[in-house]
């Protein structure tokens, strides 16, 4: 049963968290990328 809640809790994203992850996602990259140009 608290399986369930948690699948359906997931799914209805806020598209407050939407912006947060696509947010997270390119920063990662930026990170990513600006620490390939570090070394």
């Amino acid at each position: 049963k608290i399986r369930s809640v948690m699948t359906d809790t997931e799914e209805e994203r806020t598209p407050l968290q939407q912006k947060l992850d696509e947010f997270g996602e390119q920063l990662s990259k930026v990170c990513v990328i600006y620490h390939q140009m570090k070394i």
